[in-house]
C-alpha cells in the first residue's frame, strides 16, 4: 500500500475516531418532551477546548450558569458545541399555566386587552342607532340597546361610551358597533326625552311610561288562533302551550312579563311582528327571578320573530343534562329548538340572560340583525342548521378581565352545518367559535370579527368524521389563538384573512395530546404582530406536522422556516393589504389610543413598570404619542421620564417601559402616574393617566363584598358587608365609621386578611376568624352608597352600588352576593363586580386573593409577552 492510501485511511479512521469521541452536550436539570407544573432551572455544561453556541426559544443564553424559566409555556434548548467536530443537541419541554392546565399546552395564559375607544374620525361615518320600547310599565329597568350603523346599515365596528346625560351620567358601553344596558325604573306616568351621544354621532329617544297598570292574565294553553294587539301588556303566570295547527301573533310594542321560571311551549307557529320603534319586549316580572324559555319541541314548530327584546331567562341552572340533552353547557336555553323545529330572527336582542341563548337538536336557525350579549353561551347546536347574518355575539357569560375554563363559548357547534356572514363573536372566557366534539358538518365564517376570546377565537376539530372549514375576509384580533386546525379531521381553508395582535395566529394541532389528521390551508392573508404569526407544533409527537400544514402566499412578521412560501411584513410594501379590513371597521386616518390594562398595577420597588398602550383599530399611518412618568409622594411629585412611543404602520400595540432600579431620590414614590400627553394620527381616547402603586407603601382598607339582597328564604338577617386589607401592614381601624356603624376600639387588620360586619353574626360564626355584628344593618335591595371614614370623616373607601346593569344584577335576590373580582381593581366601577360563585356569597375569603408576589408574577407575565412580542 502506497504512502497516498495510508495518508486515507490514516484520515478516515481519526475522523470516525473523532466523532465517536466527540464530547456529548449535557443539560442538567431538565430532560427532553418533559410537561412541568413548575419552574424550570437548567445549566448547560461546558467541556474544555469547546466553543458554543447556545439558544433558549432563539435567544443567545451563556453556558455554566443555571438559568430559571418560569414562563407557562412551550420553550426549547439548542447547544450546538464546535471543536474541530460539531455536536449538537435540542431540549423541548412545556411549562403548564397552574391555573389553565392541559387546555393550554405549549402556550402562556392569554388575557384580552381592555377594547380602546374610537377616535372622532372611526366615529364620523357611522349613526348611532337606540332600540327601546317607546312604551313601558312602571317600576320596571328599562332595556336599552345602541348599534353603530353606516349608510347601508352595516353595523360598524366601533368601541367607546354612548353617554346618556339626560341619566346622572348614565352610558353604554360600545365593543364593535354594539351593546345595551337598563335604565333605572321611572315612575308612572312620566317620560323620558333621550339625547345619547357617541362623539359626534347622536339621536334622540323618547320613551312614555305608562300611567296605569293595565296587565292581562295568561294562564292557559292557546288552542285557537290568538293576536295579542299592539302595546298589550301580557302577564305569564304559568307555563303555557301553543297547540299543533295553532299561531299566536303578537303584535308590535307588546311588553311580556313572565313569572319565575315560567315556559312557553311552542307545538303550533309564532309570529312576533315588532320594528325597531316599536320593539316587543319578553322579561321577568321579578328581574331578579329569571324565567324559563321557549320550547320548541316538533316537526311543526315554528318561530317568525322580527322585532324584539329578550331577557331575564335561563331560570334552571341544569336543564340541558334534566332533559336528556346533549351540551357542554347545562344552563337552561331561551330558545330550545328540537326535532327539525325551525326558527327566524331578525332584528331580535338577547340581552343580560341567566342561561344560554339556544340550543339546537336536529333543528334550524335563521338571525338577522340580531344582538346576543351576556348570556353563559349564544348555545350548542348539535345537527342543526344555523346561519347569522350581519348579527353580534359578546360577552360570555359576562365581560371583565378573570379567567375561567368553563366552556363559556359563543357559539358550540357538533355535527351539521354553521353560517356567519359579517358577524361579530368575542369577549368570550372560552373560544369564540369551537366546533369541536362530534362528525361531519361544514363552517363557512365570511367577512366575519372575531375579537378577545381568552382561547381560541376558531377552534376547529372533528371526531369521528371530518369537518370543512372555509374562513373568508375575516378578521381575528387580541384572541389566544386566532385559527386553530385542531384534533380529529378538520380540514380548514383560510383566504384573505388578517390575524393581528393573538398570542398566537394560525396553529395546526391542538392543546391536547389527541390526533391530528386534518389540514390547514392558508393563503392571501396577513397575520402579523402575534406572539406567533404561525405553529404547527403538535402535542402527541412534540414536532410540527408540516405535510398537513399548506400555507403559502401569506404575510408574516419575520421569515419562519417551516413555511418559507410567504413574504415578511413590510409596511411600505403591505400596507395597502390593510385597507379593506380598515374600512369595514371604520374608516382611514386618526385611530383611538389609550391604555389597554385598568388594573391597578402594584409593584415591587426593584421592578419595572410595563403599561400597554393599544389602538382602537390598526392603522395605515405612523402613529407618536408622547407620556409622562410623574412620581409622587404625600409632600411632593417630579417628572421621572418623559419620552414617546411610535407605531410603524400596521402596529397595534407598544409598551410604557420605566424601571425603578435608577430611582434617583431617597425614597421610593407612594405611586407614580403615567400620563399621555400628545399624539400624532392617533386620538387619546381613553383615561389618559394611569396610576400605578408600590408595594413598599400600600396600607388600604377596600370594601370587597356586599350581600345587599339575599334570597327570600334566608331574609335579610343574612346581609353582610366585608373588609379586606390589600395593603402591606396591618390597620388599625379603630372607631372608624362605616356609614352609621362606629367600630369598636383595639380593632385591627393584618395584611391580606378580612373582616366582615354582619346583620346577624351567628350566620357566619363558622365562616370567619374576624366577625363584627351590626343589628342595625340595612342595605338596599336597589342600591346605596356604603363609605368607611376614618376618625376625622376622611373617606378610606366608597362604593356606590346598584341592582341595574352595568352594575350585576344576579346578587339582586338570587343568591349571590356582589364580589369584588380581584381586590387591586377600582371598587368604584361597576365592571370590577361579580356575582360570587357561591349562594350566600364568600364571607371571609375572595374568589381572588394575589398574594402580592404572585400578583406581581402574573403581571410580570403579561409584560413579558407584551416585550417578548417586541423583540
Amino acid at each position: 500500500m502506497n504512502k497516498f492510501y495510508y495518508k486515507i485511511v490514516f484520515c478516515f479512521c481519526f475522523s470516525v475516531f473523532s466523532l465517536a469521541f466527540a464530547a456529548d452536550i449535557s443539560v442538567e436539570g431538565i430532560n427532553d418532551k418533559t410537561n412541568v407544573y413548575n419552574d424550570v432551572t437548567f445549566r448547560i455544561e461546558s467541556e474544555p477546548e469547546y466553543s458554543y453556541s447556545s439558544f433558549l426559544d432563539d435567544k443567545l443564553i451563556p453556558e455554566d450558569k443555571w438559568i430559571t424559566v418560569s414562563q407557562p409555556g412551550y420553550h426549547k434548548i439548542n447547544v450546538t458545541g464546535t471543536n474541530g467536530q460539531t455536536t449538537s443537541t435540542n431540549i423541548q419541554f412545556n411549562i403548564y399555566s397552574k391555573e389553565r392546565g392541559n387546555p393550554e399546552w405549549g402556550l402562556f395564559p392569554w388575557t384580552p386587552p381592555r377594547p380602546i375607544e374610537s377616535s372622532s374620525n372611526e366615529c364620523k361615518s357611522a349613526n348611532l342607532l337606540l332600540v327601546a320600547p317607546s312604551k313601558y310599565p312602571s317600576e320596571s329597568p328599562i332595556p336599552l340597546v345602541a348599534i353603530m350603523n353606516d349608510q347601508s346599515g352595516q353595523w360598524k365596528r366601533i368601541n367607546g361610551y354612548v353617554r346618556i346625560d339626560d341619566l346622572n351620567n348614565s352610558y353604554i358601553l360600545l365593543k364593535r358597533g354594539v351593546g345595551y344596558t337598563f335604565l333605572s325604573e321611572t315612575n308612572a306616568g312620566t317620560s323620558l326625552n333621550l339625547n345619547p351621544a357617541i362623539k359626534s354621532s347622536g339621536t334622540n329617544i323618547f320613551i312614555q311610561i305608562d300611567a296605569s297598570q293595565n296587565w292581562s292574565t295568561v294562564s292557559s294553553d292557546i288552542i285557537t288562533d290568538t293576536v295579542w294587539s299592539e302595546n298589550s301588556r301580557i302577564m305569564i303566570v304559568n307555563d303555557i302551550e301553543i297547540d299543533s295547527g295553532v299561531s299566536l301573533t303578537v303584535e308590535p310594542g307588546c311588553i311580556i312579563f313572565l313569572e319565575p321560571t315560567v315556559n312557553i311551549i311552542v307545538n303550533g307557529d309564532l309570529e312576533i311582528n315588532g320594528s325597531l320603534e316599536k320593539p316587543v319586549v319578553f322579561a321577568p316580572k321579578n328581574k331578579t327571578a329569571p324565567w324559563g324559555g321557549f320550547i320548541f319541541s316538533n316537526s311543526v314548530s315554528t318561530a317568525n320573530i322580527n322585532g324584539a327584546i329578550f331577557t331575564g331567562s335561563g331560570a334552571i341552572k341544569n336543564w340541558m343534562s334534566a332533559h336528556g340533552y346533549r351540551s357542554h353547557r347545562q344552563e337552561q336555553a331561551l330558545f330550545l329548538l328540537d326535532s327539525i323545529s325551525k326558527v327566524t330572527l331578525s332584528n331580535v336582542f338577547i340581552i343580560d340572560n341567566s342561561g344560554q341563548a339556544f340550543h339546537g337538536q336536529n333543528a334550524g336557525l335563521n338571525a338577522f340583525n340580531c344582538l346576543i350579549q351576556k348570556c353563559t353561551t349564544v348555545g350548542q347546536f348539535n345537527s342543526s342548521t344555523c346561519s347569522f347574518y350581519n348579527s353580534a355575539m359578546i360577552d360570555f357569560p359576562y365581560y371583565d378581565d378573570t379567567y375561567s375554563d368553563a366552556d363559556n363559548d359563543g357559539i358550540y357547534m357538533t355535527e351539521g352545518v354553521l353560517q356567519l356572514n359579517n358577524s361579530l363573536i368575542g369577549w368570550a372566557k372560552d373560544d369564540g367559535i369551537d366546533a369541536g366534539s362530534g362528525g361531519y358538518g361544514k363552517v363557512d365564517l365570511i367577512n366575519c370579527w372575531i375579537e378577545s376570546c381568552f382561547h381560541e377565537g376558531g377552534a376547529f376539530s372533528s371526531h369521528p368524521g371530518t369537518k370543512t372549514i372555509n374562513i373568508i375576509d375575516s378578521v381575528f384580533m387580541n384572541n389566544g389563538q386566532g385559527i386553530e386546525a385542531g384534533y380529529g379531521s378538520p380540514f380548514v381553508y383560510v383566504n384573505f384573512c388578517l390575524l393581528i395582535n393573538n398570542e398566537i395566529g394560525l396553529r395546526f394541532g391542538d392543546n391536547y395530546p389527541w390526533s391530528q389528521n386534518g389540514l390547514l390551508n392558508v393563503s392571501n392573508s396577513v397575520s402579523i404582530f402575534n406572539y406567533k404569526d404561525c405553529w404547527n407544533m403538535c402535542h402527541d409527537i412534540w414536532s410540527p406536522r408540516l405535510n398537513s400544514t399548506h400555507i403559502t402566499g401569506n404575510v408574516f412578521s419575520k421569515f419562519n422556516p417551516n413555511f418559507p412560501v410567504n413574504e415578511v411584513w413590510n409596511s411600505d410594501i403591505h400596507i395597502n393589504k390593510l385597507i379593506p379590513f380598515i374600512q369595514k371597521a371604520s374608516a382611514l386616518g386618526s385611530v383611538g389610543i389609550g391604555f389597554s390594562t385598568s388594573l391597578s398595577n402594584y409593584i415591587n420597588d426593584n421592578i419595572s413598570v410595563n403599561i400597554p398602550v393599544d389602538l382602537s383599530m390598526v392603522s395605515t399611518n405612523s402613529i407618536t404619542v408622547d407620556y409622562l412618568v410623574i412620581g409622587i409622594t404625600n409632600s411632593s411629585s417630579r417628572i421621572l421620564d418623559n419620552n414617546s412611543l411610535k407605531f410603524a404602520p400596521g402596529e397595534f400595540s407598544k409598551v410604557i417601559s420605566f424601571s425603578m432600579k435608577n430611582y434617583p431620590y431617597e425614597t421610593v414614590p407612594e405611586r407614580i402616574e403615567i400620563l399621555l400627553t400628545k399624539s400624532l394620527n392617533a386620538e387619546i381616547s381613553q383615561s389618559q393617566n394611569l396610576s400605578v402603586y408600590f408595594i413598599t407603601n400600600m396600607n388600604q382598607l377596600i370594601i370587597s363584598e356586599l350581600h345587599y339582597n339575599p334570597l327570600s328564604s334566608q331574609s335579610n338577617e343574612c346581609e353582610f358587608i366585608e373588609l379586606y386589607n390589600s395593603g402591606w401592614d396591618s390597620i388599625d381601624f379603630s372607631n372608624f365609621f362605616l356609614n352609621e356603624y362606629t367600630f369598636p376600639t383595639n380593632e385591627t387588620l393584618e395584611s391580606g386578611e378580612f373582616i366582615v360586619i354582619a346583620k346577624n353574626a351567628s350566620y357566619y360564626s363558622n365562616q370567619c376568624s374576624h366577625l363584627l355584628q351590626w343589628s342595625a344593618l340595612t342595605l338596599s335591595d336597589t342600591g346605596q352608597t356604603v363609605s368607611l371614614l376614618d376618625l376625622n370623616s376622611n373617606v378610606i373607601d366608597c362604593v356606590t352600588y346598584s341592582n341595574v346593569s352595568p352594575w350585576p344584577t344576579e346578587p339582586d335576590g338570587n343568591g349571590p352576593s356582589l364580589e369584588l373580582i380581584n381586590v387591586y381593581e377600582d371598587n368604584a366601577l361597576p365592571e370590577s363586580w361579580a356575582p360570587s360563585d357561591y349562594d350566600g356569597g364568600t364571607p371571609g375569603e375572595h374568589r381572588v386573593i394575589p398574594e402580592p408576589f404572585l400578583f406581581i408574577n402574573c403581571y410580570l407575565s403579561f409584560v413579558i409577552y407584551y416585550f417578548m412580542r417586541k423583540i
